[in-house]
């Protein structure tokens, strides 16, 4: 590929090409002399300026030059003697590593201890928050419930920090806005209270009754897809909006249509997001090798394909279409803050601690029960403010670098991390990123002649 044309790709798919550039949002479908010119331009070989060749060479030019919009914001300021001021306005929660499931997988172990945030700590994190939103005039903070257990298993503290985040952004005057990652498994009374305070929930759900039971089963092994099932239809009749996310094992590959048919049929959930198991945790021993991983891309796409004929959006996190320059803020300019149960505070949800193999590099921090406040190592803040994945990684000159982003950081061994290397998964977000070019550049065609005979 020549330099003159960066993030410019020519994809060859059985007989059919595709010419697809990120920067420009744009993947099309060419014919084979077309494809012949293109790949001639992009190698440096085609000099000439015919009136076949220099419109061409004008389009790719252009793709080349396109620059995605994406958010130059940060959550940290640098003060004149090098400090990192961090000012985030938002923050992730891990109340508790208590749960009332106990998946089969589970990278963290949930429920097998059950310890929950002090108070004091909960308050500090809001409270640290807020004022941050006050020094950088922002009129809104965000919590999100997530982490080392079901954020909702304990009830009383859950609550009671809701409504102290409430009555705080009250009293400041600031918009709240409140997400959730959870199972689902909740009573009447808690799902009232949840679909009464939460802007976005997200429910772990990985298929119907038996698959649910396989990997996502109760401490005493009990079903827990009924009262899910509940939830999702109550919510749905309530008009509280929700999506879902699952985790496929190798023996759940073929079910991903018939959850997609479930939450078409009883809910108006119209997004869900698959991922693959990943073998560490209680899922250490999983069978997750690379026939598991390429059986996963191909049956994700069928699962794309479907979903799109019947109206709902299939995700995976490792081929996402939205601009940006990270996976997520757990490096970068938007450093993001989740507070353990124990006041430890990582980048990442999934790194919970120093004992983790990568606590290395993702805690950057704890609260300080004496000054009621948090202490960040500077050294550690600065790495993940100045982390690029992209760096010394084969990820440069990647086709799917724009959809993976260098992927979840978690999937790569801290010297991948450190010296550059490739994800765990970087197979099947290849396999995917190519997948779902192709549907979307098919959608798109089809849309036009429709537009066309219309």
């Amino acid at each position: 590929m020549a330099f003159e044309f960066p993030n410019i790709f020519l994809l060859a798919v059985d007989d059919r090409h595709f010419l697809h550039a990120p920067r420009a949002e744009l993947t099309i479908e060419v014919d084979q002399a077309a494809a012949s010119t293109i790949d001639s331009i992009l190698d440096g070989e085609q000099q000439s300026h015919d009136a076949v060749t220099e419109p061409w060479r004008d389009f790719l030019r252009n793709a080349a030059a396109a620059t995605p919009t994406v958010s130059a914001k940060r959550n940290y300021r640098v003060n004149p003697s090098g400090q990192i001021d961090f000012q985030p306005t938002s923050a992730t929660l891990s109340l508790t590593t208590g749960c009332n499931l106990r998946c089969v997988y589970c990278h963290i172990h949930g429920g097998e201890e059950n310890r929950s945030m002090p108070i004091d700590v909960a308050r500090a994190v809001i409270s640290f928050v807020a004022d941050n939103a006050a020094r950088s005039c922002e009129e809104t903070i965000s919590f999100d419930f997530h982490g080392e257990g079901e954020p909702t298993f304990n009830w009383p503290l859950f609550r009671e920090v809701v409504e102290y985040a409430e009555s705080v952004a009250a009293d400041r005057g600031l918009e709240l806005n409140l997400g959730l990652q959870t199972n689902g498994l909740w009573n009447e009374t808690q799902r009232a209270f949840i679909c009464a305070k939460f802007d976005s929930i997200s429910v772990s759900l990985d298929g119907l009754d038996c698959v649910q039971l396989e990997q996502r089963p109760t401490p005493n092994g009990k079903r827990s897809f009924p009262t899910i099932r509940e939830n999702l239809i109550a919510m749905s009749k309530a008009g509280v909006p929700f999506a879902v996310r699952a985790t496929v094992m190798p023996n759940s590959l073929d079910r991903m249509e018939s959850l997609i048919d479930f939450l078409l049929e009883r809910t108006h959930a119209r997004s869900i997001g698959f991922e693959p198991v990943e073998p560490v945790g209680r899922g250490d021993g999983v069978d997750a090798d690379q026939d598991f991983k390429s059986a996963f891309a191909a049956r994700l796409l069928d699962a794309m394909g479907y979903g799109r004929k019947k109206g709902v959006e299939v995700a995976y996190s490792g081929c996402s279409h939205v601009a940006g320059k990270s996976f997520c803020g757990a490096t970068g300019d938007v450093i993001s803050m989740t507070v353990m149960a124990d006041g430890t505070v990582s980048s990442c949800y999934e790194v919970p601690s120093e004992e983790h193999h990568l606590g290395g590099f993702f805690i950057f921090g704890a609260f300080n029960p004496a000054a009621g406040t948090f202490d960040f190592d500077q050294n550690r803040l600065r790495r993940l403010v100045n982390y690029r994945s992209t760096d010394n990684s084969p990820c440069g000159s990647c086709f799917a670098q724009s959809s993976c982003k260098g992927d979840c950081l978690t999937r790569r061994s801290m010297d991948a991390l450190l010296n550059g290397g490739f994800s765990s998964r970087c197979s099947v977000n290849k396999t995917v990123a190519k997948g779902a070019m192709i549907l979307n550049a098919e959608t798109v065609l089809q849309k036009a002649l429709n537009e066309r005979e219309a």
